[in-house]
């Protein structure tokens, strides 16, 4: 009985949601999370939103290459829509953390990246800037390792969604080049924290990649 942009902008209309999901479906896992727009929103993309369909990026922050030095280091706690879902992750364990796993999910860096500087800009920088998109997805990894810290100290995990890793648009090379690395400084903070692996999803063609992906950590 609500609207999709009620439930992304109300932490308890969120949790009853997910809280009448589970009544509904029993599943072994129950959360929710910023999702591949959150932390590029809270980094300064723009967003618009609708009564009844899923939120579309409205406008890129980086339209130069010397803005990548504007791009802070947020505080999940405090900036974008993060507070709202850490509080319902929080009613989430409160309510029924007895009976089912709490979890979350955020974007990745390559997915955040690309939705920071806009999809068409980013692919045409690996060809002639790769040094300022290392810039920008060392800036993106550290943004996720703090979300991830935030959530480890509170008691949930969280796993990490990068579609536009998928080989449909970046090439197996460039996945190797300017994903590999920062995907493992995330598997190293999860076995240094979690002590294992984290959970990656990459949408469409992976096949390539597999190999890849497991030594991702």
């Amino acid at each position: 009985g609500v609207t999709v942009s009620q439930y992304l902008s109300d932490p308890k209309i969120m949790a009853e949601a997910q809280i009448a999901a589970f009544k509904m479906y029993g599943q072994d896992g129950v959360g929710t999370g910023p999702d591949q727009f959150g932390l590029a929103e809270a980094l300064g993309v723009k967003m618009r939103y609708f009564a009844d369909d899923l939120p579309q990026v409205d406008e890129a922050y980086i339209k130069r290459i010397e803005d990548i030095s504007k791009i802070k280091i947020i505080n999940p706690e405090k900036d974008g829509r993060f507070p709202i879902y850490l509080e319902a992750l929080e009613i989430l364990q409160d309510r029924i953390g007895s009976l089912v796993k709490i979890g979350t999910g955020i974007g990745g860096p390559f997915t955040s990246a690309a939705l920071l500087r806009g999809t068409t800009n980013f692919v045409r920088d690996m060809q002639k800037n790769p040094e300022a998109v290392h810039s920008l997805l060392d800036i993106t990894t550290e943004n996720i390792l703090r979300y991830l810290e935030i959530c480890w100290e509170k008691g949930f995990v969280s796993s990490i969604g990068e579609p536009f890793a998928s080989n449909d648009i970046i090439s197996p090379h460039h996945f190797q080049e300017f994903l590999l690395p920062y995907l493992k400084r995330i598997g190293n903070w999860f076995r240094k924290k979690v002590k294992k692996g984290y959970s990656l999803h990459i949408c469409g063609k992976t096949y390539k990649i597999w190999e890849d992906i497991a030594n991702s950590g």
